[in-house]
């Protein structure tokens, strides 16, 4: 008898289990926008097996889509991550879609200070934003002290902790454009 493997749900494993999986959900960021991602997507690479956990927002089409965007730009999909080959982008299962979407997030419309979590996004975007037009990827290139590594096709958004961009000033800048220069 050949059945399906079912993988266990939250109420499955061990309280132990549980808050590191929690730890590990609380930490994961979008690669993207580098928010929680909400409605998240996994992304699959060859470097999945060594831990490589690429979540991505996966919103739905009026929000900014990270996912969409993200497979938009790569003619040869790469991790961002690892840079590996992408195998496959899989949703996360409903357990941990839930936990992350309660996670808060600021509004992606510019100025809007609004933070909430998913649903309450979903409802503030219909209702003070039905018409605007949401960043895109290039939007997210050089906001909120973030450099942007371009890699032909591929553009992936590093982290300010990454370089310590406040000491380092003009060395910062020759060094992130030696470091680009090198792929």
């Amino acid at each position: 008898m050949g059945g399906k493997k079912r993988s266990r749900s939250m109420f499955e494993i061990s309280m132990e289990e549980k808050k590191l999986l929690e730890k590990e959900w609380d930490s994961a960021l979008c690669t993207i926008c580098l928010e929680h991602p909400h409605n998240a997507s996994l992304i699959i690479c060859t470097s999945h097996a060594n831990g490589c956990r690429p979540y991505i927002c996966n919103q739905v089409h009026r929000d900014c889509n990270c996912l969409r965007q993200f497979l938009k730009l790569n003619i040869n999909l790469r991790c961002p991550l690892c840079r590996g080959d992408v195998l496959e982008v899989k949703d996360v299962e409903e357990d941990v879609k839930n936990y992350m979407n309660s996670k808060t997030r600021d509004c992606a419309k510019g100025l809007c200070k609004f933070v909430g979590n998913y649903g309450e996004l979903t409802k503030h975007t219909y209702r003070y934003h039905p018409f605007d037009d949401f960043p895109v990827l290039e939007d997210y290139m050089i906001s909120d002290g973030r450099a942007v590594e371009v890699i032909g096709p591929m553009v992936r958004v590093l982290p300010d902790t990454l370089f310590d961009i406040h000491n380092m000033g003009d060395y910062f800048e020759s060094q992130f454009h030696m470091y680009l220069q090198r792929w």
